[in-house]
């Protein structure tokens, strides 16, 4: 088998990469090269899927002046808007990261409008915090 990240020789046995020290997943198959070796390659589900990150702007400057009470206010009031839009348009949230919201479209539920729906998401967020 080959490692994944650096394309080394990896043994049948081996739980991590022995020149670029990456693990080897443990539910890795073997999977033919054309030149007689093989490839690491994980079990599990391959698709598509449209992520969206948003955050708010000028988040540095609203803690330097304001009371750290607003601006905690402030920004849970904004994640909790950013996470329900991103539920209604049938996105999944993956995190909130300190101002921010990390959100895919396209999992664990694939639709052919992700990207659509993604990019709409993105403007009611920006409407919802506006208002």
């Amino acid at each position: 088998m080959l490692c994944d990240t650096c394309g080394a020789a990896v043994g049948p046995t081996a739980r991590f990469c022995e020149q670029c020290g990456s693990p080897v997943p443990a539910s890795a198959t073997a999977v033919p090269q054309g030149d007689g070796s093989a490839r690491v390659a994980p079990e599990g589900d391959r698709r598509i899927v449209t992520a969206l990150f948003a955050d708010l702007v000028d988040y540095v400057r609203m803690v330097a002046e304001l009371d750290p009470e607003i601006v905690q206010e402030r920004v849970a009031a904004a994640l909790t808007a950013m996470g329900e839009q991103v539920e209604r348009l049938g996105g999944t949230r993956e995190k909130f990261i300190g101002d921010a919201i990390f959100a895919v479209f396209g999992w664990p539920v694939a639709r052919d409008d992700d990207a659509v729906r993604a990019a709409l998401c993105g403007l009611s967020i920006r409407a919802a915090l506006v208002a």
